[in-house]
């Protein structure tokens, strides 16, 4: 990967997540759980693509 760092990213959307778990939808910042996902396929990347996560 040449732009970004997943491992931030990651680290950013988690944070998010469970700041937003005890708001109600109508009053929470909007956040995706997508993260959780490239979380799940990451063991499918090279090796050296692995490690950045």
């Amino acid at each position: 990967m040449k732009i970004g760092d997943p491992h931030l990213a990651v680290q950013s959307a988690t944070k998010l997540a469970l700041q937003q778990q005890k708001k109600r939808p109508s009053q929470a910042r909007p956040c995706t759980y997508v993260f959780e996902l490239v979380l799940e396929l990451a063991c499918y990347l090279p090796e050296e693509m692995r490690a950045r996560f």
